[in-house]
């Protein structure tokens, strides 16, 4: 999303503008969700200042944290193109590490406590026990593998393309051949 922006494509960062990833260790790091007030004039504003009529937003639940997206932008991102962005496993656990590991196993410890009810009381206090040790990419691979892949389920969802995002440049590259398209 931050290199397609880059290269001049509207983007609705709603993650950005909520403060938080959306999943249940979305604040990590992040500090202080954005009120819905907030959410909502970061949307305006993005909207406001759009070149084209193409937003590129990633695809998220009605909710963001305790933020709602509001309906007329969650069921334009449902009518909308969609494009799965996929990569290797290492190359997902490696991006996640350098966006939640950031000397606060504290926090990633606390996070963790919140999937208590989705998974059982021996991994979850296995990846604590793994964060002491810094065996980041253990934890973030299993969460990835047995948690929230099966979660998003993305098997069953229907996407009208597929791009790979091993490499950034050439994902930014091939999505933006298919935004000229719209």
């Amino acid at each position: 999303m931050k290199e397609l922006e880059k290269r001049g494509h509207d983007v609705l960062d709603l993650e950005g503008y909520a403060n938080h990833r959306g999943s249940l260790l979305g604040s990590v790091g992040l500090g202080q969700q954005n009120s819905q007030k907030m959410f909502e004039s970061y949307i305006y504003e993005a909207i406001r200042k759009r070149k084209t009529n193409t937003i590129v937003v990633e695809g998220e639940s009605k909710r963001i944290g305790k933020i709602i997206i509001p309906e007329y932008i969650f069921s334009s991102m449902e009518i909308g193109i969609k494009i799965k962005v996929d990569a290797d496993i290492e190359k997902r656990v490696k991006n996640i590490i350098e966006e939640y590991v950031t000397r606060n196993d504290d926090e990633l410890m606390r996070a963790l406590n919140l999937l208590r009810k989705h998974m059982s009381e021996k991994n979850i206090e296995r990846y604590i026990n793994e964060i002491k040790y810094k065996n980041y990419e253990l934890v973030v691979e299993e969460l990835m593998t047995k948690y929230y892949d099966p979660l998003y389920n993305f098997k069953n969802k229907e996407f009208d393309f597929t791009i790979s995002a091993n490499n950034i440049d050439d994902a930014v590259d091939e999505i933006s051949k298919i935004l000229i398209k719209f």
